[in-house]
């Protein structure tokens, strides 16, 4: 996928784990969340990147075909906003997110 991500120029993608490889690549995306993720969150997952310029939302239920290729040619068609985006992506990803875990979990559990 690494390969494959840094040819994209915009993704189309659920919106659960993936967004965590959107975000080290800094890629704008189109996302269409899972209707039955658990309690919404693929939903809530595409906001977050939506209010953040990263990426459009698809819903299913609304899905419309003109909309959606739309979406696409939007990112396509404008290098400032998929800049911003990557920006935008770079700033909420977390490089060193699995060693803080794995310190808070040893800290939690009283290692050293």
């Amino acid at each position: 996928m690494a390969q494959a991500y840094q040819y994209a120029t915009v993704v189309i993608s659920r919106s659960g784990g993936s967004l965590a490889e959107l975000a080290v690549f800094g890629l704008p995306s189109v996302l269409v969340p899972l209707p039955t993720a658990a309690g919404n969150h693929q939903y809530h997952n595409a906001k977050e990147f939506s209010d953040m310029g990263a990426a459009i939302i698809q819903t299913e239920d609304q899905f419309e075909p003109n909309r959606f290729a739309a979406s696409i040619r939007e990112w396509i068609a404008s290098p400032d906003r998929r800049a911003a985006a990557k920006t935008a992506l770079q700033a909420w990803d977390v490089p060193d997110a699995t060693e803080r875990i794995v310190a808070l979990i040893g800290e939690a559990g009283g290692a050293k």
